[in-house]
């Protein structure tokens, strides 16, 4: 069980039954009295603000880790937005208790995001191109100009 899990197990007995001392939470979860105590510690670090209890529930996980990766694949992949300035983001939305907001771990994250992203694309063309599928070529515009306008080709059937 990671600790996640720990801490979402103690959270709903804390919820349940109250406060309680370390021994009487830990016979309540089936956990030790040690092991425990590090779960609660971080419970405690990440519930300083008013929203943060519901990044705790299942519901709450799934949209802060779904808001994580739009944040990485809108700003990190699509527009160049670099590691720094998303970590900083992170810390404005007060997210960087719940997840590994430091700019490594989003670059890591990043690069994962990357992998996996040409990983499914290469399957997708190889099922496309089994099947005799192929398709025409069509053009995207982009209105975004930096110094100079720029001008970007790709072959859709080879990457």
């Amino acid at each position: 069980m990671g600790l996640w899990a720990k801490s979402v197990v103690i959270l709903k007995a804390i919820r349940a039954h109250g406060t309680q001392r370390m021994r009487s939470l830990a016979e309540r979860t089936g956990r030790s009295n040690s092991s425990g105590q590090r779960p609660l510690q971080t419970i405690e670090r990440r519930e300083r603000h008013p929203e943060s209890s519901w990044w705790e529930t299942a519901a709450g996980r799934a949209g802060l880790i779904r808001l994580i990766v739009a944040t990485l694949l809108v700003f990190g992949l699509n527009r160049g937005v670099g590691a720094a300035t998303l970590s900083a983001f992170c810390g404005r939305l007060r997210l960087d208790a719940h997840v590994g907001g430091s700019p490594s771990a989003l670059r890591t994250l990043r690069h994962m995001l990357e992998r996996l992203l040409l990983e499914t694309a290469a399957v997708w063309e190889t099922a496309g191109l089994a099947h005799g599928e192929i398709r025409p070529v069509s053009g995207a515009v982009d209105e975004t100009f930096l110094q100079r306008m720029m001008l970007g080709c790709m072959d859709l059937a080879t990457g």
